[in-house]
């Protein structure tokens, strides 16, 4: 349950965190066009630019179902 408590936490950071929001708002615009046009290469590009100094890493979440 503490890890949970982490996670919660986390995120509650995230959503309150300016750039966060910033690429949020990249990410929706890059997927709200056509989905032959969304590619990882232009949102990375378009991330690059916000975050010129910054690693950036991608989180993929994946359902396991047993």
């Amino acid at each position: 349950m503490i890890q949970l408590t982490n996670v919660i936490l986390q995120l509650q950071a995230v959503a309150a965190d300016e750039m966060d929001n910033k690429l949020q708002q990249l990410y929706a615009y890059e997927k709200s066009r056509k989905p032959e046009k969304f590619l990882d290469a232009v949102y990375y590009e378009n991330a690059r630019v916000l975050l010129p100094d910054e690693d950036i890493y991608r989180i993929e979440c994946v359902r396991i179902i047993y």
